[in-house]
């Protein structure tokens, strides 16, 4: 039973000979280190850290799973994780979303579901860090040119004790 287990799990993640991940070593960038024991010594970043990607995946079990370009593919839909947002097109037009990457993050799009955008035919982005969604909570807060307000708990006077059911100790 353990080993239908194993092989079910290696068919259920297959990894590609050429898979990099994102916490390989950058091999461009170095590090001095300022520790007086090790000095002159070198470290390195992983692309992880070097990309700035902490903030974006926080989950570094999830991110391992990343390529260095910020990857991830499920079935026949990629998956690539950037500061815009999360960006998806089929395997088909995978070249293409690479190779034009530049380009395609600053085109605004069409939406087609919120924070959702066609960039380009079978390429999307949804805006997963959309910046003007910020919400403080407890205060009012202007989303999109609209002040909204949000009640984060009643006061004493709020709340209808009157309807509430009496019990005696006894």
């Amino acid at each position: 039973m353990g080993n239908e287990q194993t092989n079910t799990k290696s068919a259920i993640v297959n990894k590609p000979e050429n898979f990099v991940s994102l916490f390989a070593t950058c091999p461009l960038i170095k590090l001095k280190s300022a520790n007086s024991s090790n000095a002159g010594a070198d470290s390195t970043l992983s692309y992880y850290d070097a990309m700035g990607y902490a903030d974006l995946v926080p989950n570094e079990n999830f991110a391992a799973l990343l390529n260095v370009n910020g990857e991830i593919q499920v079935g026949d839909t990629v998956y690539r994780i950037a500061p815009e947002g999360t960006f998806y097109y089929s395997e088909y037009n995978a070249d293409y979303a690479r190779a034009n990457f530049d380009s395609l993050r600053v085109l605004s799009g069409i939406e087609t579901a919120p924070n959702t955008y066609q960039l380009a035919d079978g390429i999307f982005l949804y805006k997963t860090f959309a910046d003007d969604m910020t919400i403080e909570i407890g205060d009012s807060t202007t989303v999109d040119d609209k002040n909204i307000s949000y009640q984060t708990k009643s006061t004493s006077i709020d709340v209808p004790t009157s309807n509430f059911e009496e019990f005696d100790a006894d």
